[in-house]
């Protein structure tokens, strides 16, 4: 039963009550933090940036705390003959009360040694009346909606946020962050360089990137058709084999699409024969064998079609904390810190709920938001965020069509949250009427099979090392990439 007159009633009682109430605020605190504000510039310098304007209750103080953010920007000090002149240049001086009220606030308020509490109460405050307003907000949606799921995702993202706001400053001294570094350094010297982060399962990238290292959000882009999802699928593949815990965001493909990718990679058999049910005894038995290794690997997949990134964010979280219980019960405590890799296929396919009010002026604006929140989420939750990404067609327009940074699509600001960009260029699948393949040898050659596949992968930016171009060839019809030079034992 969706809802009664009863509930109806309730519900307009809670509000008629809720009104009526009024909201946590302290005016006395917001005139003592305003006038110390304006009588000392150390306190203005220590303390103006952690505060906002819409912390204070009172319209009148939010206007005379942009003011004196304003003049502090533009004077470096703040006085009231400075605040009263940039409000009258704004005509809003009557608004505030007038000079009279800029006086008394600056004589009945001298300096106090308790300005950091006052402005940890002004923000416990603030809080406060937005959780009040969430709460509202969410009280309505449950009333009006049966989608569980949506309204546990809005209020662990607004959970996580005031979280976020509550925490303390994360400044470290030069020293405590050196201890953090030879740590690292220690920890590196005791143990293979590639294999640092989750590997990806090739030796080359490995050993260019360190593996992939959790906080970190990566861009793999490429022109369709060469080969992109079948790149983040070995990944997955590889680092699932290993033991690190994966989900796998698939918005386009099902999950059974997926898991048949995934199963002709690892059994290393064509696509095509397995689907059309046209296998010998021995590839059959192929087949059960790389079933049976699968089931061991820590790997999920979600291929819901709504999913955004504030969905991708409560689910992560909630998946984290059940594989590592999962693996502590199953490989004991070292195998529960193993970090996870996130995968999602792709990036375009994804938007903001506009439920939450996320109006965005253009698609790449709300590209840019959707990256930034994924590299938010690599860093919160210590993951690795492996996203997708088509490229522009730019590349088809140039003589030569290798892709370039520039080329990712729909935002310049993919370029700047990642942390890691691959680019999968596959040369011949540009240009199929151009010389033969291989330098002229005879068609149908082994070397011409090979050019035919082969494909340079890019690590066109990396924060933290070296660039590199890694020469990989490419098996679609088996879901798999393997280096150029592990072609002839392997294939």
């Amino acid at each position: 039963m969706k809802g009664t007159s009863t509930d109806a009633v309730n519900l307009k009682n809670a509000e008629l009550y809720n009104s009526l109430r009024e909201p946590p605020y302290d005016i006395e605190l917001e005139r003592e933090i305003l006038g110390h504000l304006i009588r000392s510039q150390e306190l203005t310098d220590q303390y103006l940036a952690d505060l906002n304007a819409d912390e204070f209750y009172l319209d009148k103080h939010r206007t005379i705390f942009r003011h004196i953010e304003e003049v502090f920007n533009r004077e470096n000090k703040v006085d009231v003959v400075l605040l009263q002149e940039s409000l009258e240049a704004r005509e809003q001086l009557g608004e505030i009360g007038g000079l009279e009220y800029l006086v008394e606030l600056v004589d009945l308020f001298g300096i106090g040694e308790n300005i950091e509490q006052y402005v940890k109460r002004l923000k416990n405050k603030f809080i406060l009346r937005k959780m009040i307003s969430f709460s509202r907000e969410l009280m309505n949606k449950s009333y009006q909606q049966d989608e569980v799921e949506d309204i546990l995702t809005e209020l662990d993202t607004f959970i996580a946020d005031v979280g976020v706001e509550l925490t303390e400053e994360n400044i470290q001294s030069l020293n405590e962050i050196m201890d953090s570094v030879f740590e690292e350094i220690d920890s590196r010297s005791k143990h293979d360089f590639s294999q640092i982060g989750i590997p990806t399962g090739f030796e080359k990238l490995d050993h260019c990137l360190g593996g992939l290292h959790p906080g970190d959000f990566i861009i793999l882009a490429a022109r369709p058709t060469v080969g992109k999802t079948t790149m983040a699928i070995n990944f997955a593949n590889n680092a699932s084999e290993k033991g690190f815990p994966v989900i796998f965001f698939s918005i386009e493909m099902t999950k059974t699409q997926v898991g048949l990718r995934m199963l002709s990679s690892n059994a290393q058999i064509d696509t095509e024969r397995i689907t059309r049910g046209t296998l010998s005894r021995h590839l059959t038995d192929e087949l059960m064998a790389g079933r049976m290794k699968m089931a061991r690997y820590p790997c999920y997949v979600d291929d819901s079609s709504d999913i955004n990134p504030l969905k991708i964010r409560a689910r992560v979280k909630k998946f984290i904390a059940h594989i590592r219980q999962k693996m502590k019960e199953q490989y004991g405590d070292a195998a529960q810190d193993k970090p996870a890799l996130i995968v999602v296929d792709h990036l375009q396919l994804l938007h903001f709920e506009k439920e939450r009010g996320r109006g965005f002026e253009s698609r790449e604006k709300e590209m840019s938001a959707i990256s930034r929140y994924l590299k938010i989420i690599a860093k919160e939750l210590n993951v690795v965020v492996l996203a997708i990404s088509q490229l522009s067609r730019a590349p088809t327009k140039r003589e030569s069509p290798r892709p370039f940074l520039s080329d990712l699509r729909d935002s310049g600001s993919l370029e700047q949250d990642a942390d890691v960009v691959l680019l999968l260029h596959r040369p011949f699948a540009y240009d199929m009427k151009s010389k033969k393949p291989g330098g002229g040898k005879k068609s149908g050659s082994e070397d011409e099979y090979y050019d035919r596949r082969e494909t340079e992968l890019y690590v066109a930016k990396h924060r933290n090392g070296q660039t590199d171009m890694i020469k990989m060839v490419f098996f679609g019809n088996q879901y798999r990439f393997l280096e150029r030079d592990e072609r002839m034992e392997q294939s």
